[in-house]
């Protein structure tokens, strides 16, 4: 893995296209984190995402862990939707990947959410 200075930055990095033969309703959303050891804890080295997925800035805690949030910041979740979570840990590196308590899910006519 290699290393960047500072803690996330946000990519230019996109989902792959969903297939384009096939009309559907519904977001990609897709998100890729690298955290690395450095020092005496873990960092987001780099960070990628699409709506409906986001993160926090990462929190420090006392031990090595960095403690990162994902969110989605929209209404909620729809039928069609679909999300990709990629996550890169380097050696020794810990983390917790939290979610809020609650999302709201949306019913929707044909494809699953």
């Amino acid at each position: 893995m290699r290393s960047s200075p500072g803690s996330a930055t946000t990519s230019s990095w996109r989902p792959p296209p969903a297939d384009a033969g096939a009309a559907r309703v519904g977001r990609d959303g897709a998100l890729r984190l690298a955290l690395e050891r450095r020092g005496p804890g873990t960092v987001l080295a780099r960070c990628g995402s699409t709506l409906p997925l986001q993160v926090l800035v990462p929190l420090a805690l006392d031990d090595p862990a960095a403690v990162v949030s994902v969110l989605n910041p929209t209404g909620g979740v729809l039928g069609g939707d679909r999300l990709s979570i990629d996550v890169e840990a380097g050696p020794e590196a810990h983390a917790v990947l939290t979610t809020p308590s609650a999302t709201r899910v949306y019913r929707a006519p044909a494809a699953p959410a």
